[in-house]
């Protein structure tokens, strides 16, 4: 039977595939990713796709451009679910043969244990952190202790080893100016631990985020905008300080954002073991990944 963590991989990305609006523009990002890496043989140009996914992702976009705010409007329209399923998919190519994966915020994906940890409430109200993509980097022992993609012996594991568990909330968007004050304050009440005189209150099932051994809360945007960001600019600087940091699908810009390819170091760290393009390579070499994960 398929180890756990590769099962748990798999099936959050049959999720993703199975989005339409993912499941129409794949053919067109494939075929770019197919060119840029030589059908998934470099490990270099797969370690570079996360500064290119930003051009990659705007292949199905048609280029009418919105004068007044630069930046495309087909973007806006077909954007944040799309956007999310590429980011989902490229992080899990790269963690593939890792602890580490990155899922769809699923009741029926995500261990109960991270939802009742992480669960934000107001007045004993669950609210929505926008959390649109979680990670996990799951404890070392799980594939020996529990077999393929088994949800409820996944949470129960989980459940029994919350302090070997590491969580990562990322929240990605087509806009960048206009999303960045959501992630700074969601990150600032999770920093907080809830401002309890206000009725807003972290954790459920007497689980918190303080169980975990990691937590952090990252942005991850496209951007849509065409026009230059500024590292003093205050859509910068309200993401400047994020737990989890902050990253776009284009090259590293100093003072402003990380390619999204940092994550798995920034991010992942304790998963990616050693160099991140040399992993890559032993994955290449094992035939490991491919650009059509879902048989």
């Amino acid at each position: 039977m398929q180890q756990s963590v590769e099962a748990y991989r798999e099936e959050s990305l049959r999720r993703v595939f199975s989005m339409p609006v993912f499941e129409k523009g794949w053919p067109i990002w494939r075929a770019e990713i197919a060119r840029l890496t030589n059908d998934l043989q470099d490990e270099e140009a797969i370690y570079k796709l996360g500064g290119n996914l930003r051009d990659i992702f705007r292949k199905t976009a048609k280029k009418k451009e919105d004068k007044n705010k630069g930046r495309d409007q087909n973007v806006l329209a077909s954007g944040g679910a799309a956007w999310e399923g590429l980011v989902c998919w490229y992080l899990n190519l790269v963690l593939t043969h890792t602890s580490a994966v990155v899922g769809k915020h699923s009741k029926s994906l995500i261990p109960k244990p991270v939802l009742d940890a992480i669960s934000i409430n107001y007045n004993n109200r669950p609210t929505n952190s926008e959390s649109d993509l979680i990670g996990l980097t799951f404890p070392s022992d799980m594939d020996s202790a529990v077999q393929g993609f088994d949800h409820r012996a996944i949470s129960d594991f989980v459940g029994r080893n919350m302090g070997k568990t590491s969580v990562h909330i990322i929240q990605c968007k087509t806009s960048w100016n206009d999303s960045a004050q959501n992630p700074m304050l969601w990150d600032l009440v999770y920093r907080a631990k809830g401002f309890h005189a206000q009725g807003i209150s972290i954790g459920n099932d007497a689980r918190d985020i303080d169980d975990l051994k990691r937590f952090t809360y990252s942005f991850v945007a496209l951007p849509s905008q065409n026009k230059p960001f500024k590292a003093d600019g205050m859509p910068v600087r309200r993401v400047a300080a994020l737990s989890g940091k902050n990253f776009w699908g284009m090259p590293s810009q100093e003072c402003v954002a990380w390619s999204v390819g940092e994550m798995f170091k920034l991010v992942f760290g304790s998963a990616v073991i050693g160099d991140v393009r040399e992993h890559i390579r032993h994955l290449i070499e094992r035939r490991a990944i491919s650009l059509d994960p879902i048989k």
